[in-house]
């Protein structure tokens, strides 16, 4: 009997480009750009120091989280000169500026997160899970020959302490908020939580923690009056403006507390508006939901695991970030596009430790 693992991942890229798919599944030639793509970078380090923010109890520190993150960066930029050489200038300098930009999104977010994990007890971090996958009643026949199993690996898994609910808690890497609706929307929520609640019991949905990467600017100076500008247009959020604030006041021997009153109006000002650079949504996942999603994993299973499945382009918006851009374009021109996976690309894995090696 052939075993065929399947992940999340796998299957969305199956849907939207098969040739894509065919070079990167495990199921086919297994490969991945030796060196990460800008794109990815930044999300997966700071999903590493996330994973490792969160296994500290409380009261958790951002810097620690940054810490994580610069390691990751190092460890990450050796793993690519082992496949490249030595890096170019344009490559250390993209490094530093994802692990600049990523500090401050990871003390930006501490600072939003803390009162929102008040309630929050972890129950694990970065789970891995590799499941049977059930064989609907009507198509015993498929499976003789063919075992399916759903792998993959969640973020979080929480309790709220209020209610004694478990959740599974995502994290999400984003240019901007409107992406959330498509991503809740995909397959992983409700097959994921599937998972989870095979493994930890009833899961009442998914906690979206969805991250905007770009940075906070800090408060505008007013030399003239000595004062921080209170307009409502700058960039940045309430919990960031009372950083500034506050800051300032312990480098000028004032009391914190007092500093914030003082700006009591601009801050509440800032809170109602809401953070531009977070947001939580809390998605409930039935059992209906759940089931369809392990029905849908089975499905694309039976077509992955076809090898005279047809292999075909699917060109469109998601060409402008896939790794295997340059490639496919060489195959479309009938050129040496093996050369190139050859030379620059290597042999992916979905295990990758949650420290970066």
């Amino acid at each position: 009997m052939r075993e065929v693992e399947l992940h999340i991942t796998d299957i969305q890229q199956f849907i939207q480009c098969r040739q894509r798919w065919y070079w990167q599944s495990p199921l086919r030639c297994h490969l991945q750009p030796a060196g990460t793509p800008p794109a990815l970078f930044l999300g997966q380090g700071v999903h590493v120091a996330l994973d490792k923010y969160y296994q500290t109890p409380k009261p958790r520190d951002s810097r620690y989280a940054a810490e994580v993150l610069k390691k990751w960066c190092i460890d990450r930029a050796t793993k690519i000169q082992e496949y490249t050489g030595r890096l170019w200038h344009q490559e250390r300098d993209m490094i530093n500026d994802m692990y600049a930009l990523g500090a401050v999104m990871l003390e930006h977010y501490h600072l939003w997160a803390e009162p929102l994990d008040e309630y929050l007890e972890v129950i694990e971090t970065e789970s891995r899970f590799c499941l049977d996958v059930p064989t609907p009643d009507n198509d015993p026949k498929f499976t003789d020959d063919i075992h399916l199993t759903f792998a993959g690996r969640m973020d979080g898994i929480v309790r709220d302490v209020r209610t004694g609910d478990l959740y599974l808690l995502e994290f999400k890497t984003t240019s901007r908020l409107t992406n959330a609706r498509y991503v809740m929307r995909s397959l992983q929520s409700p097959a994921y939580a599937w998972a989870a609640d095979r493994l930890y019991g009833d899961i009442k949905g998914v906690i979206y923690r969805f991250l905007v990467k770009k940075p906070p600017h800090q408060l505008k100076w007013l030399a003239k009056s000595g004062r921080f500008s209170v307009a409502m247009n700058q960039k940045t959020s309430y919990e960031w403006a009372r950083r500034d604030i506050e800051q300032w006041a312990v480098a000028n021997d004032l009391d914190p507390l007092e500093a914030a009153k003082e700006y009591r109006t601009f801050l509440l000002g800032l809170h109602s508006r809401g953070n531009e650079y977070f947001k939580e949504f809390i998605v409930p996942r039935t059992r209906y939901q759940m089931d369809n999603a392990i029905r849908a994993v089975y499905e694309y299973g039976k077509l992955m695991s076809n090898p005279d499945i047809p292999i075909f382009t699917h060109g469109g918006f998601h060409c402008s970030y896939c790794p295997f851009a340059d490639p496919c374009s060489l195959m479309e021109q009938g050129m040496d596009y093996q050369g190139l996976l050859d030379a620059e690309y290597g042999t992916r894995t979905y295990w990758e430790a949650s420290d970066g090696s």
